[in-house]
């Protein structure tokens, strides 16, 4: 049973094992526990966003008398963790469920290294016992997901790139148009925005690697190497080795270093990366999402951005969760966004284009937050 104690308990221990998510809590002055099934909030100013923060997937709640394990643990949703390895997550109903049993008894996912990134496959293992059958028999769903792929400089590392002219000669280099047409083919869209509405208004015009060489000069580089940090997946190292080459066309030499998933937040990117390539996806609850962009500490633009830099942006997203009209809040984000273009501070790249595959038996399908499928809504026909 959850009750107010397992929030309080949450809360603290967001702020115990220092969250990169405890922005969101700061206007918290104080809780009270009403009784087993109430709790109130005493917060230092208006936050309109308080009810977004506190339903985030940031805030699932935890019970306060169980001791956390990665391994299993204790929520609140529709199914349980019957088990966790480092290749597979298996999930089982959850008969007392609060809402409505899910129709499945039990969902398995499987991690498959050699699967093409951002393809993901549903499958049902009773069904389907080999891959011709697969290609007869299933169905695709494609989607577009929210966020986007980029190129971000490290400014809490002395180098380069804290001189503009290398930024801008980097974002020639960088062509979101060509990088289409030599890679992703119809599979992703080029990138003006995270999000990919506003990237579809934009214009992209022609770049030069003779004017990008021109910029490369006037920053005063003299053939120094400069780091290059991707997450070692067959994608983006296929983006490294050709922005590798490309530089190679002006005189800038890159050197290449894949990192683990399992590095992402440790602190060598930030002592070793100038610059890194990096994908953030956001959830359905946009402006949730691209607040958690700019304040969250896991998050590479608040740990590879210096401490002027986000003071300037705490500077225009002051008053964000006092606005009441979301016209307003949609122009603060315009104007951060646009600052990032013209100082280059990171460089959009492209929005992934996804594909989930699926056998026609199952139904009930459809994206939700992060690319995933609500598999409490899946059910078999037979």
């Amino acid at each position: 049973m959850m009750t107010s104690r397992d929030v309080l308990h949450t809360l603290q221990r967001i702020w115990d094992v220092r969250s990169p998510s405890r922005w969101q809590y700061e206007d918290i002055e104080r809780a009270e526990l009403v009784g087993d099934y109430a709790i109130t909030f005493h917060l230092r100013r208006p936050n309109r966003f308080f009810l977004h923060f506190f339903s985030s997937v940031t805030m699932s709640i935890l019970p306060w008398n169980v001791e956390f394990s990665g391994r299993a643990i204790v929520g609140t949703g529709p199914f349980r963790m019957a088990a966790c390895t480092d290749q597979v997550l298996v999930l089982e109903a959850f008969d007392d469920y609060f809402r409505e049993r899910a129709l499945l008894d039990r969902v398995e996912l499987w991690l498959i290294p050699e699967m093409t990134s951002g393809e993901r496959q549903y499958q049902l293992p009773a069904l389907e016992e080999a891959s011709a059958q697969k290609e007869q028999t299933g169905n695709q769903l494609a989607y577009q997901e929210f966020g986007c792929r980029y190129l971000i400089f490290n400014f809490r590392r002395p180098g380069f790139q804290h001189h503009p002219s290398f930024r801008k000669a980097m974002r020639l280099v960088y062509d979101r148009r060509l990088l289409m047409r030599q890679w992703m083919n119809s599979h992703a869209a080029p990138a003006d925005s995270f999000l990919p509405e506003k990237s579809k208004q934009a214009r992209y015009p022609e770049t030069s690697l003779a004017e990008a060489k021109a910029l490369l000069e006037e920053s005063g580089y003299a053939g120094e190497t400069i780091q290059l940090y991707f997450c070692d997946k067959q994608e983006d190292r296929e983006v490294a080795s050709w922005l590798q080459q490309r530089c190679e066309a002006i005189g800038l030499q890159l050197s290449l270093h894949a990192y683990c998933f399992s590095e992402t937040l440790t602190r060598r990117l930030e002592e070793e990366a100038d610059m890194l390539i990096a994908a953030e996806v956001l959830e359905k609850d946009v402006e949730w999402g691209l607040l958690r962009l700019f304040k969250d500490e896991g998050i590479f633009l608040y740990r590879f951005f210096n401490r002027e830099q986000h003071e300037l942006l705490e500077e225009h997203l002051r008053d964000f969760v006092r606005l009441p009209e979301e016209a307003e809040r949609a122009r603060i984000i315009d104007r951060i966004e646009q600052l990032i273009r013209d100082e280059n501070w990171l460089l959009y790249g492209f929005h992934k284009q996804k594909e989930a595959r699926y056998h026609p038996a199952l139904k009930g399908l459809s994206i939700e937050s992060f690319g995933w499928v609500d598999f409490s809504k899946l059910w078999i026909r037979r």
